[in-house]
């Protein structure tokens, strides 16, 4: 498994090959074990594909959907075999937007679809990004609320339902909020936040599904392996959920981290994270 290749300490993600020097590198989900995508900042945001042969990532690859248009945090659901992301491209007789909206391709027999737009309440004139697919339900964030940083929350709207209003998410704090991860089976969430008495600038925090809501989030980790003085965001977990992948962002450089979930401070993403 992937897990066994994390060290005792956060590290970079396959340092040189995901994670380089020259570009910021964020928004990692797992299509397989071994097969990725991300996103990569280049001459614009673009989704890159790397798999794991032969005991290393490959050299990244722009994924066939991808390099005309900004795109960024893709997040991959196996149940639909979906693969949700973030553009500013143009929908259909529309010009490039100046904000994300959400779209999706869809993988079949290895080949991937034409990039599908989510239209009705999934798009505004604002941000809408960090899609998460958990059992027909879209979680995303957005600024709908108003304008600038700290209007970024979460929402949910069931994939399908164009014309219904997206449900607030109550861990939404006061400040920024975003980038959900659903997981087990819909009853558990990472997101970043830089509300919830953050240490640093965002951080990384889990909250539970009990009892038709969402739980008082807590961070993912309080020793400063995770959540520093930085700005620590696009939480996800490998598909055994050993291994948390994050996106550290300091004095102008993004890059994917890992570590062992075992080394978190976190109880309940351990006990989660035993139970697979």
């Amino acid at each position: 498994m992937l897990s066994v290749l994390v060290t005792n300490a956060q590290e970079k993600f396959a340092d040189g090959i995901i994670c380089t020097v020259d570009y910021n590198e964020y928004g990692l989900t797992f299509i397989t074990e071994n097969w990725i995508c991300f996103t990569k900042s280049e001459d614009r945001n673009t989704l890159m594909f790397s798999r794991y042969e032969n005991n290393s990532w490959t050299k990244p690859i722009i994924a066939p959907f991808s390099g005309v248009y900004p795109d960024e945090y893709p997040r991959f659901d196996r149940t639909t075999s979906r693969l949700f992301f973030a553009s500013k491209r143009p929908s259909e007789n529309d010009k490039i937007k100046a904000s994300n909206d959400i779209w999706y391709v869809e993988l079949k027999n290895d080949m991937w679809s034409k990039p599908i737009h989510l239209e009705g309440n999934f798009s505004t004139n604002g941000i809408e990004s960090g899609a998460e697919s958990s059992n027909g339900i879209i979680y995303f964030h957005s600024d709908r609320k108003g304008k600038g940083l700290n209007d970024v929350d979460i929402y949910s709207l069931p994939l399908g339902a164009t014309e219904d209003s997206a449900k607030y998410i109550s861990v939404s704090s006061e400040k920024v909020d975003g980038e959900p991860y659903i997981f087990n089976n819909g009853n558990a969430m990472l997101f970043m936040s830089a509300g919830h008495n953050t240490v640093g600038n965002g951080d990384i925090f889990l909250t539970l599904f009990e009892n038709d809501e969402w739980t008082t989030p807590t961070p993912v980790d309080t020793t400063g392996k995770v959540n520093t003085i930085d700005w620590e965001y696009s939480p996800v977990l490998s598909p055994d959920l050993k291994t948390l992948y994050f996106t550290r962002y300091v004095n102008g450089q993004a890059d994917i981290f890992q570590i062992d979930v075992k080394l978190l401070s976190n109880k309940e993403l351990q006990n989660i994270a035993n139970l697979n």
